[in-house]
């Protein structure tokens, strides 16, 4: 469960009211491949580039997200001023209602100087305080009403949340045979 927030984007503009809000368009492109997906979202700046010719664009504003079935999100982008990462996310569950997380950033071409690792820093500082304060927080509130559902009662999920179906489709495949 804990992994369902990073297959939408719809969120970001609610539960991460102090950390991204207003940054990106909630509408992603999304494709799948076996039981793996991708997927992409515009910063709200896009408009913009309407008017800048190519070569002022910030194509690096663009995130790409890869989800490695079954726990593994590679996001390829950038969150601060200067450059692009690469981080890799890993969920590793212990129990239905625990998990342990791995969060690493990685610097495209190295790290340029001390601004630039001051830069990575706070980037990783923003994106795991969102986790843990904000997706694993709910997450874990949401965990209990969950829990205390009828056996055999299932939710449904939304037709907006197609990473999230994908997800979930592919973990009754390979659990149930």
């Amino acid at each position: 469960y804990g992994a369902d927030t990073f297959f939408e984007t719809y969120h970001l503009n609610s539960l991460h009211y102090e950390t991204f809000r207003g940054l990106f368009s909630p509408t992603c492109v999304f494709d799948t491949f076996g039981a793996h997906h991708r997927f992409t979202f515009a910063p709200q700046v896009l408009p913009e580039w309407i008017t800048s010719p190519p070569d002022e664009w910030q194509v690096d504003l663009i995130p790409l997200q890869y989800f490695l079935f079954p726990n593994t999100i590679i996001s390829v982008g950038t969150t601060g001023k200067s450059g692009l990462t690469v981080n890799i996310h890993q969920i590793f569950p212990q129990r239905p209602d625990h998990f342990t997380s791995r969060l690493s950033f990685c610097a495209v071409g190295g790290v340029s100087s001390e601004e630039h690792r001051a830069d990575i820093d706070r980037a990783y500082q923003t994106a795991r305080a969102a986790l843990v304060n904000e997706d694993y927080s709910v997450t874990g509130e949401s965990h209990v009403g969950l829990a205390a559902l009828p056996k055999g009662m299932t939710l449904p999920i939304g037709l907006q949340e197609v990473g999230v179906q994908n997800f979930h489709n592919n973990v009754r495949r390979f659990t149930q045979g």
